[in-house]
């Protein structure tokens, strides 16, 4: 066989594509139709997600609250620490416990008006602005004992006191203690025992 004079059986001849249609430009209508459909599709994913950033918000402020809460305390304890290392120390302020199990024992701080408390230093105007600050808003204080606990609960409780400075807040804590030392917290009477 003469493979010089051989013709290939299926010669390829290249395949030309067809042209592909010019893109077709959106009349208006369809134009508004699909921007219109892509805003309907999208205005509840903007509202989930509003929604979602809302609810983490809000689950920032509670964790940055307990993390600046546990920071300060921590804060105080090193100070502490410090203040009794170097001699410095001082009792914190002597008020009864919240432990509630034993009998029950009359308080007199909870029967004395704020405003004894001028008696151990402090001045009417700071009595005035105890009682008009935000710490009375959010719990009474008409009594000593009111002040007292709210002190307990709130360790950051000057700050709720607008025009409160480092001196006033002494002056409050050396009038507490002052009140505390002439009228101490009776003890409980104790119980009769029968033999």
């Amino acid at each position: 066989m003469d493979v010089e004079n051989e013709v290939p059986e299926h010669a390829e001849t290249p395949v030309q594509e067809p042209a592909k249609p010019a893109p077709k430009v959106p009349s208006r209508e369809d134009a508004f139709k699909d921007v219109q459909g892509r805003i309907i599709a999208l205005t509840p994913k903007v509202a989930d997600a509003a929604r979602e950033h809302e609810r983490c918000k809000e689950e920032t402020k509670i964790a940055k609250a307990l993390w600046e809460g546990k920071s300060a305390e921590l804060t105080e304890l090193c100070m502490e620490l410090v203040e009794i290392d170097n001699g410095t120390w001082q009792p914190r302020l002597p008020f009864p416990s919240a432990d509630t199990s034993g009998p029950k024992v009359e308080d007199p701080a909870d029967s004395a008006a704020l405003d004894v408390l001028t008696e151990h230093g402090l001045t009417a105007k700071q009595i005035e602005k105890i009682a008009g600050s935000k710490l009375a808003a959010e719990n009474p204080m008409r009594t000593v004992g009111d002040l007292s606990r709210a002190i307990n609960k709130n360790g950051w409780w000057h700050r709720d006191i607008k025009g409160f400075g480092e001196a006033a807040i002494e002056k409050v804590v050396d009038a507490l203690t002052a009140y505390r030392n002439a009228n101490p917290l009776p003890e409980p009477a104790d119980e009769e025992v029968a033999f």
